[in-house]
């Protein structure tokens, strides 16, 4: 069992930094990248994708409701269809269906051009979506090129970081640059590329402490949420005719999502102790984030019971499968087999082979902690032929899942590679090396 326990930590740490991605953007959809604001169009638009990013048993509503207006024949305008596909694209990625959002969030972006002037930082909103669709597809050379561009469109109309101004001496700080710097870094750890991540993550950090100081909390609640898109719209446009506390809102949520991607980057390099001092203060600044999974994996005590059990009514999405994932490893560990057994097959019944690999190594890597390694290494499988050709976190988790999911060849051929992923890798914690390296043996 400690075996299995140690697997199923590895896939959730790395589900987790991938989650960190979806739930963030989710968050951000709004900033400096929305439809004029009227009741239908903006304010509900941010609240339903928003409240479906942080209660399950919403996604799948919410995206039927998304599938119906895209697929109105009502006429829209391109800005406003633009940002009904922004708003589905970032539902589907959250359900772990890449496959469709890039299609989606390719028409938005195309959308977004007809109605946008000329390098409109607004279009970056649409390029950093469309990047987390390609990471979720293993492209993290395209990714890392969309980003690049969302960012230059920013700091070309808002300047940059204080810090950093030279030459004509414009300073920026606009909460928009930080969401950049911070969408590109959690794409860099799932590339391994730490020290560029921490990079980008503290500039962000920087940026929004300026914008708004370091002592503030949210608020739970989706009236906090929605202030956060609202505040983050008034900085990117200038406007700050909403006063102080929107401007505050936005503020500290994006400080917590922050300080989960530099937890993120903390556990990647195998340091627990700094990974959950930055988990605790994410949470400080924002409640409502899942570090349920990221916890676990990172060896914090975790009680298996304050992980809500599976709704049969609920979408599964990514983050999670990866907290009912770190629930059935809780669950085998303390005895409860049936319990965990039961568990592990109702998240099998929600595999489907079109689903990304960040979802289906969670159920694969449920169903090892529960010793059905047949059914575990058939969905490995079939992860690795949706990974891409790019050494990615998420692709070093599959691949060691397989391993310890099979047995002979097929495990040495896949302990293999997960070396040659670790060496491509070289910033990521060495957990699982040397099981690895006894494999090939």
């Amino acid at each position: 069992m400690k075996a299995k326990g140690v697997a199923i930590a590895a896939v959730a740490l790395v589900v987790g930094s991938v989650i960190a991605m979806f739930a963030y953007r989710a968050r951000t959809t709004g900033e400096s990248g929305s439809a004029p604001r009227t009741a239908l169009e903006g304010a509900e638009l941010d609240t339903l994708v928003d409240d479906a990013l942080h209660d399950a048993r919403k996604l799948g509503p919410a995206r039927d409701r998304l599938e119906r207006a895209v697929a109105s024949t009502d006429p829209s305008p391109p800005r406003r269809r633009a940002v009904l596909e922004l708003s589905l694209g970032t539902v589907e990625l959250a359900a772990g269906d890449s496959f469709a959002a890039i299609t989606t969030l390719e028409h938005a972006a195309d959308h977004a051009r007809t109605a946008l002037p000329y390098k409109n930082p607004e279009l970056a909103v649409y390029l950093d979506e469309l990047a987390a669709a390609k990471v979720a597809r293993g492209k993290i050379r395209d990714a890392l090129a969309l980003h690049d561009q969302g960012l230059a469109l920013r700091t070309s109309a808002f300047g940059l970081h204080s810090d950093e101004v030279s030459g004509d001496g414009r300073a920026g700080d606009d909460a928009s640059v930080a969401t950049s710097l911070l969408h590109r870094a959690q794409t860099e750890i799932e590339a391994g590329d730490l020290d560029r991540a921490h990079d980008d993550l503290e500039r962000a950090r920087k940026i929004r402490e300026h914008v708004s100081g370091d002592t503030s909390r949210a608020a739970p609640g989706t009236g906090a949420a929605h202030e956060a898109n609202l505040g983050d719209i008034d900085l990117a446009r200038g406007d700050t005719s909403r006063g102080a506390p929107g401007t505050r809102a936005a503020h500290e949520a994006n400080l917590g999502d922050i300080d989960l991607a530099r937890g993120d980057a903390y556990a990647a390099a195998g340091k627990a102790d700094l990974a959950a001092g930055a988990y605790s203060r994410a949470i400080g600044n924002d409640p409502r984030l899942d570090v349920f999974a990221r916890r676990f994996a990172i060896g914090s005590s975790i009680d298996a019971a304050t992980i809500p059990p599976l709704d049969p009514r609920e979408t599964l999405s990514i983050d999670r499968a990866a907290a009912l994932a770190a629930r059935v490893a809780l669950r085998a560990r303390q005895g409860n087999t049936d319990d965990a057994r039961a568990l592990a097959q109702a998240l099998h019944t929600r595999f489907r082979d079109d689903l990304d690999p960040a979802l289906t190594i969670s159920i694969a890597a449920a169903l090892l902690a529960t010793g059905d390694r047949n059914a575990a290494a058939a969905i490995y499988t079939a992860a690795i032929t949706k990974l891409g050709n790019e050494p990615t976190r998420t692709a070093l988790a599959t691949y060691i899942g397989l391993a310890r999911s099979t047995d002979g060849p097929r495990a040495a051929q896949a302990a293999r590679v997960a070396i040659s992923l670790f060496q491509a890798l070289p910033l990521l914690a060495r957990t699982d090396y040397d099981a690895m390296d006894a494999l090939t043996h």
